[in-house]
């Protein structure tokens, strides 16, 4: 597969619907420490979200870096984001899981993040007054729709917030609270406020909908006016893609 700047690579793939003849087989396609790493884990359901997720991450990068699946090699930043062996590929991707789904993506050069969250998960809204700004809160609370209505708009301003702070690299360590987003149908734009080292402009986000009651947001470190485009694709790790739609910024 190719990758051109400015683009990202959106993947995802659903736990539920691979069987435990695709769990062996994609256990025997990862690395032999992750498999071992597999077998540590008391629950079935955490089990097979890990194997899904090490094989879709190591799937992926090697189609658009032609490296065998099992050869990649990951180094972790000081605060615990894994990324690929300096000099390898030139890709940056990111991981995310909700539910039965597990989701990855890939940009060149540019660093990015994503979020997914089931939107059925039960969701308690006080955390928006912790962690939201007034205006996302407002949002939040006097949208349209009832109970529901309202968790979905958390949901959508959450995973935005999380595609951002795994784009940074940083984890929790960035306030979030100190970063706004405005979304209107022209898409989703943040703004910082003054105690934050960042500039909105290098900045593109995309906050859409999948399959199976998901939400889902992407970061792109990338200049605004810039013709950005994402993909995304539904996969079996190992055996098939599936493209399903492109969004384009702006």
């Amino acid at each position: 597969m190719k990758i051109r700047p400015h683009e990202i690579h959106f993947f995802y793939t659903l736990t539920d619907q691979a069987g435990e003849g695709k769990i062996t087989r994609w256990t025997g396609l990862i690395h032999p420490d992750e498999a071992a790493r597999s077998r540590e884990f008391g629950l079935e359901k955490k089990r097979k979200e890990f194997i899904s997720t090490r094989a879709l991450t190591r799937f992926v990068l090697s189609e658009f870096s032609g490296i065998p699946a099992r050869k990649l090699e990951f180094i972790k930043n000081r605060h615990g984001k894994p990324e690929l062996k300096p000099g390898e590929t030139g890709l940056k991707f990111s991981i995310s899981h909700s539910g039965n789904m597990v989701a990855f993506a890939v940009a060149l050069e540019q660093n990015l993040g994503i979020d997914v969250e089931d939107l059925r998960r039960k969701v308690d809204l006080k955390i928006a007054d912790r962690f939201f700004t007034k205006s996302e809160i407002r949002r939040i609370k006097t949208g349209p729709g009832e109970k529901r209505g309202a968790a979905d708009r958390f949901l959508e301003i959450w995973t935005l917030k999380e595609s951002y702070i795994k784009a940074r690299g940083r984890g929790l360590s960035i306030p979030l609270d100190q970063l706004s987003f405005h979304l209107d149908p022209g898409g989703a734009s943040i703004r910082f406020s003054e105690t934050m080292d960042d500039t909105p402009e290098d900045w593109i986000f995309f906050s859409f909908g999948l399959p199976f009651s998901h939400q889902a947001a992407a970061a792109l470190n990338s200049p605004a006016g810039t013709d950005s485009q994402l993909k995304i694709h539904r996969c079996l790790p190992f055996e098939s893609i599936e493209f399903e739609r492109s969004l384009f910024h702006p």
